[in-house]
């Protein structure tokens, strides 16, 4: 195994990882009362999923 000449500093190490960092996934709307909801889950203020009321 191979042993590095000098030690990397912080900020190339950083731009290495650059790719690592956390996204952010897009929020939709809920379609019966236009809450900001996450994609494929239930809207808990009224209860509805993809149209249909899942809670009463």
């Amino acid at each position: 195994m191979g042993v590095p000449k000098k030690r990397i500093s912080r900020s190339r190490r950083g731009m290495r990882r650059s790719h690592t960092a956390l996204s952010f996934h897009g929020i939709g709307k809920c379609s019966n009362c236009g809450v900001p909801v996450r994609p494929h889950y239930l809207c808990l203020s009224c209860g509805y999923y993809k149209n249909r009321q899942i809670l009463a």
